[in-house]
């Protein structure tokens, strides 16, 4: 489409964060979607950091496009601003890697994580320019599936979506793949293909199901007649396989909210929690094997250049081999600079030697979610853990030096008293006095969640508590923290809570409700900038629609809106688990106890009295692989392994750690005048800043293998280029981009002291958002010398539009960039958009003219004032005049512009696009849209400009000291630069 092809130039730079759109990140799946059998569009409803940062829908990215004939691209919701734009301009929703737009694909596949997302869907299915409704799509029209945690209850998105997938898509989305490869060969019909997705094990298509009103007035659903099963059953995988996952992750070039690595460990829990759906719905619990989850996380760090990697799973800490795997990458991480991080701790399950591993980089807060406040509240719950527990916790996360712990703790749940509510106040309190005593004051983030019945838990059928009751509480527990000075104190807002309840166990008639508030502008309801309640109750008055009914108790004999849905759990199971809350009874964890029936396939065996240790494995697990051999290494007995042990149950670690910091010996120093060798160089500080051994304290300091021999740099100045797409990238998003291609190129960076280390980076004056450059600057200060021809390689990682082009060692100080550069040359340039939009009803004789005069009498004034805005402030008049050294107008391949010298640090300087927008006063048009390059910097020395290169030849002359002085290697071809490279 043409006006896709025009996004660059007329529609991206006048919205915020433009590089949401623009999908250029790296290990992406380019492939023609126009060439393949099968084209699926991946959609999230919600922003693209969001989105970007879950792990589901980066598997199935990775499966589909590892088909030879299949082709799966990625899209994400529109933030309001953008959505305004596209259908101002009648701008598709298009994907982001070949911008195609989204009704040129087969499948529209959406993730549902959340209820209050579903807004968002409807946005993105009108934005493709298709119908809402199922029932009013055309033969040509993509056929529009969805998965995830929320299609337990599929009914108020039944009317929009044709198919929804139940459980794990691994494999059905290569089925489903399969049936639309046919479709394309024999031509099938859209509702023939429909009818064939339900017999697939996991799909549910609303079609083949009649809508049947229950006695107690609300809608259900019993299959047709010609419906290929009574329950469409959840589809799940047997394990967790190696090819499920990407080697080279995908990596956003702008700032996502998980911007790390993520890697499952284990899917499913088997500790019951009686509130939580996704525990329920995952079932059986697989374990990836401890080799194949070292190996993924090699291949991520070292392809992605993370410095954090996150395990992920329900219950990480319940992972039986996390130990194993901790142990096999201690090294590696500690080589690569890399932390480890879980989502969340289980109260009592962290151990001392798993808390220090996760803990070695800078020690902020550590996650437990008690969930209630008192003993009898967490039994209601099945949380399983009680007071002793929860006091060892916060211990060890005291000596472990944390600097605060976060609390996640509900409200509203079944038979709660105002004890209970009280019991969250009183929990928090002995946790201030259990933190005393250690190395740092603790502070403490409690957030507080109103609790919202899901489907298929044991409380599906209990009422909700309703917003009165909840502000009260929230009210109690503000009174209960008051005086707690280290405690801060948040909690989800009970509106939003509110309808949350009415989707998630709400029939199709809320499917009617969701269209009238997205109608009336709802969107982005999970945003609390953008949640409208009132615009809620008036949709629901529109339709003439009580939305609190659906936050009743249900009867245990009622036929439930989701009952046609068939998970892992059986309603049996989930009634006795229902009697066993009320009496406030436990179920203990499975794994360690008998099996309860609860209806998932687990297949494990089970000791005949049912109390020993017993994986739940699926088929295809259990066996121990042959090359698995993670051994304890042969110096380390069993009698030090006990006394460790005990040493730990004895003393606090932090104290521990100051004996053994003190016992250890201290390298020699090396004698007066002897330059050190790479040998020696980690006993004195692996990142070059004399640390000592970085064990002893913190996160360990990356071990850098030995540099060859020959003269090398430790320090260099780099010229680079930011073009095309790139110019979308931020300043900020630049620095990352940076970090992680330094790490997977293998710099040794060296990094600034203290537990937060920051590579020692120092970039010259920033580039204005959506301006191009062929002269950016940086210098690196490396911990050890390295060659040109390693900073040049990092090419080879740096995504699209940015380029090294060339580089210059030093040695002896000089200015920093931003304090030396002063002027810079730019060339501001009218994009043919551009000079087709202003040119429409004139001349571009006349737009010529006007520009030419401005810029005569600019040059010929002493005064040109202009007014510029700043960001949350009043605008302020400045004289553009003082800051610009020359200026002329430009005429080149039919592009009108200027060519600008201006002094960056003076105090009149205007942005080159805002000089440019004053020059042509009798135009209205939005400067954003003026394509600007940066195409020099300069450095002025004693009334000359020279570039920052030169700058280095002149301030020093540069000789290069060989690593080993004694003995000297041959000279290094890569140092000679400064005679054949032309600077910049």
């Amino acid at each position: 489409m043409d006006k896709l092809r025009m996004l660059d130039e007329a529609y991206l730079p006048l919205v915020t964060k433009p590089s949401r759109y623009t999908g250029s990140f790296l290990h992406a799946a380019r492939k023609d979607p126009s060439q393949a059998r099968v084209r699926l569009l991946l959609c999230f409803p919600d922003l693209y950091e969001i989105g970007m940062s879950y792990l589901g829908l980066k598997i199935l990215y990775h499966i589909i496009n590892g088909r030879p004939d299949g082709v799966a691209e990625l899209c994400f919701t529109p933030w309001s601003d953008m959505e305004r734009l596209m259908r101002a301009e009648g701008l598709p929703l298009y994907s982001l890697e070949s911008r195609t737009p989204a009704r040129e694909f087969d499948l529209i596949g959406f993730s549902l994580q959340y209820e209050l997302s579903y807004t968002n869907v409807l946005t993105m299915i009108d934005l493709a320019q298709m119908p809402l409704r199922t029932k009013d799509r055309r033969e040509d029209d993509p056929i529009v599936i969805a998965g995830g945690l929320c299609t337990v209850n599929p009914e108020p998105l039944a009317p929009f979506i044709d198919a929804f997938v139940i459980g794990d898509g691994e494999e059905v989305i290569q089925e489903l793949c399969d049936l639309m490869a046919e479709r394309r060969e024999t031509r099938m019909p859209r509702a023939e293909v429909i009818r064939r997705m339900g017999a697939i094990e996991g799909v549910y298509v609303p079609a083949l199901y009649a809508e049947v009103l229950n006695p107690f007035g609300y809608v259900a659903r019993e299959p047709l007649a010609d419906a290929p099963a009574a329950k469409p059953r959840f589809r799940y995988v047997a394990s967790l396989l190696p090819e499920y996952y990407p080697e080279r992750p995908l990596i956003s070039p702008t700032e996502i909210t998980h911007d790390r690595l993520g890697v499952e460990v284990m899917r499913g829990c088997t500790r019951g929690c009686r509130f939580c759906l996704a525990g329920y719905m995952n079932r059986p619990l697989r374990e990836k094997r401890a080799d194949e989850v070292v190996k993924e996380v090699q291949c991520g760090i070292v392809h992605a250049g993370w410095d954090e990697v996150s395990l992920l799973s329900l219950s990480t800490t319940d992972y039986k081999q996390l130990p194993v795997v901790l142990h096999e990458l201690d090294r590696f991480t500690n080589e690569q600079g890399v932390s480890i991080s879980l989502p969340s701790t289980r109260v009592g399950t962290l151990a001392p030697s798993v808390a220090e591993k996760i803990g070695q980089g800078r020690k902020g807060s550590i996650t437990f979610a008690p969930e209630a406040g008192t003993q009898r509240m967490r039994d209601v719950i099945n949380k399983g853990i009680d007071e002793a527990e929860l006091e060892y916790s916060v211990k060890l996360a005291r000596d472990q030096g944390w600097g605060g712990i976060k609390f996640y703790f509900m409200i509203g749940l079944p038979t709660e008293t105002d004890a209970d509510v009280d019991g969250i106040a009183d929990t928090l309190r002995k946790s201030q006095e259990w933190a005393k005593g250690g190395n740092k004051r603790m502070h403490f983030n409690v957030g507080l969640s109103p609790h919202v019945p899901k489907p298929h838990t044991p409380f599906q059928w209990e009422i909700q508590d309703d917003m009165d009751t909840l502000k009260r509480k929230i009210d109690r527990l503000k009174i209960g923290f008051r005086g707690m000075s280290t405690v801060r104190l948040k909690w989800r807002e009970p509106k939003t809570a509110f309808l949350e309840g009415v989707f998630a166990r709400g029939d199709v008639r809320t499917a009617d409700a969701l269209e009238e508030a997205w109608r009336m502008g709802a969107r982005f309801d999970g945003w609390s900038e953008c949640f409208d309640f009132d615009l809620w109750m008036r949709a629901f008055e529109r339709i003439g629609m009580d939305p609190a009914i659906y936050l009743r108790p249900r009867d245990l004999d009622e036929q439930l809106p989701w009952d046609h849905i068939r998970t892992p759990v059986v309603k049996k199971f989930l009634l006795t688990e229902r009697a066993k809350a009320y009496a406030a009874a436990l179920t203990p964890d499975c794994r360690d106890h008998a099996c309860y029936r609860c209806g998932a396939p687990c297949f494990t065996p089970k000791a005949r009295d049912g109390r020993h240790l017993s994986l739940q494995l699926a088929p295809g697990q259990g066996v121990p692989p042959q090359s698995l051999d993670f051994s304890i290494p042969p110096e380390v007995t069993g009698a030090e392994i006990t006394t460790r042990i005990e040493e730990l149950k004895a003393k606090p670690i932090e104290a521990l750690k100051v004996e053994t910091a003190a016992e250890a010996p201290r390298p020699a120093a090396p004698p007066p005048g002897e330059a050190a060798t790479a040998s020696s160089a980690p006993a004195s500080g692996a990142n070059g800043n004399g640390n000592g051994d970085a064990r002893e304290f913190g996160r360990r300091r990356r071990v850098w293998p030995a540099a060859a021999r020959g003269p090398q740099a430790t320090r260099y100045r780099v010229v680079y280029e930011k073009a095309g797409i790139a110019r979308f990238t931020s300043h900020l998003d630049l620095v990352r981009i940076f970090d992680r291609a330094i790490r997977v190129a293998k710099i040794p960076i060296a990094y600034t002291q203290g537990f937060n280390r920051h590579a020692k980076i120092a970039y010259g004056p920033p580039l204005s958002l959506g301006s191009t450059s062929r002269a950016e600057y940086f210098d690196l200060d490396l911990a050890q010398p390295c060659p040109w021809e390693t900073i040049a390689g990092m090419n080879d990682i740096l995504p699209e539009g940015i380029r090294i082009l060339d580089g210059s060692p030093f040695s002896k100080s000089v200015d920093s960039l931003m304090a030396a550069i002063s002027q810079a040359d730019y060339q501001v340039s009218l994009t043919p958009y551009l000079m087709d939009l202003l040119s429409r009803r004139e001349s571009v004789h006349v737009l010529r003219q006007e520009l030419e005069r401005s810029v005569a009498a600019f040059e010929s004034s002493s005064e040109w004032l202009v007014a510029k805005q700043s960001h949350g402030q009043k605008g302020k008049t400045v004289n553009a005049r003082t800051a610009v050294v020359s200026l002329k107008s430009t005429w080149s391949e039919g592009r009108l512009g200027i060519a600008v010298s201006s002094r960056l640090q003076a105090t009149g300087y205007l942005r080159p696009d805002l000089l440019l927008r004053s020059l042509l006063p009798s135009f209205e048009f939005d400067p954003r849209l003026l394509l600007v390059c940066r195409e020099a910097m300069w450095v002025e020395r004693g009334g000359t400009l020279r570039t920052p290169l030169e700058v280095l030849e002149e301030s020093a002359f540069w000789r290069p000291v060989p690593v080993d002085s004694a003995r000297p290697g041959p000279s290094d071809p890569a140092l000679e630069v400064n005679a054949t490279r032309d600077h910049h």
